[in-house]
């Protein structure tokens, strides 16, 4: 979404531990990205597999009431 990597390492152990701490990088300062979503994909991206969703499903719902709020919105 933001052409670019979530995790950056230099090296496959650096980008191995950047993954395990998640150390996601921040969005671009251009990015057309909707700021509502980025909170849902930093969730999808956690180390911790308890912490993400528990589903696809379950992402793509949250997903859809953020585009719905921000189409009341409007």
């Amino acid at each position: 979404l933001y052409g670019t990597r979530p995790f950056q390492g230099r090296s496959l152990a650096e980008l191995a531990v950047a993954t395990l701490e998640g150390a996601i990088q921040p969005a671009p300062r251009s990015s057309k990205v909707p700021a509502w979503l980025r909170p849902i994909l930093v969730r999808a991206l956690k180390p911790e597999p308890t912490q993400r969703y528990p589903s696809l499903q379950a992402m793509i719902e949250e997903i859809s009431r953020g585009e719905s709020r921000r189409l009341r919105r409007r």
